[in-house]
């Protein structure tokens, strides 16, 4: 059975709901810190919540393959939803999903921690639902400047 942890942390009218389906520990402050930057400015005009899912690599694997119809392990997923909740009238952005495995792997390989790893996973996955596309060349230089300058507010070093 998959040991399941939820919790919700906020900031201003920022929530970001996060289920960890994986053990390990994920940067709360900088998990809002994160969001603060990305999608303040959306904020500041209407609470938002963002749902952050962290999961083992055949979840993972099974989410690539029904949703994006890809095979094998990826690090992120996002799928914006742009509803609103009835009950509280916040915006829900959407859900990003990422995968502690590949994060423990991808931080060895360079020598980095596994908590910045998911930060930046979690950033990817937010600046797609904020707008970023990663689907050109060029996109992915901007995308990946849009990162590496939200780490580096964060004291995350990235390579």
């Amino acid at each position: 059975m998959t040991r399941m942890r939820t919790s919700v942390i906020r900031a201003g009218r920022i929530e970001i709901e996060i289920t960890d389906q994986a053990r390990g520990r994920l940067p709360a402050a900088e998990l809002l810190r994160a969001a603060r930057i990305i999608f303040g400015a959306r904020a500041g005009r209407r609470p938002l919540t963002l749902t952050l899912l962290c999961v083992g690599a055949r979840r993972m694997i099974a989410l690539n393959r029904r949703f994006k119809r890809h095979r094998g392990l990826t690090d992120v997923l996002s799928f914006e939803s742009g509803e609103t909740d009835p009950d509280t009238g916040r915006l829900l952005v959407g859900e990003v999903i990422v995968c502690r495995p590949v994060a423990a792997r991808e931080a060895r390989a360079r020598g980095l921690d596994e908590a910045g790893e998911l930060l930046l996973y979690a950033v990817h996955g937010w600046l797609h639902l904020a707008g970023h596309d990663d689907g050109t060349p060029t996109q992915r230089r901007r995308m990946a400047a849009a990162e590496r300058r939200i780490l580096k507010k964060l004291g995350y070093r990235r390579d």
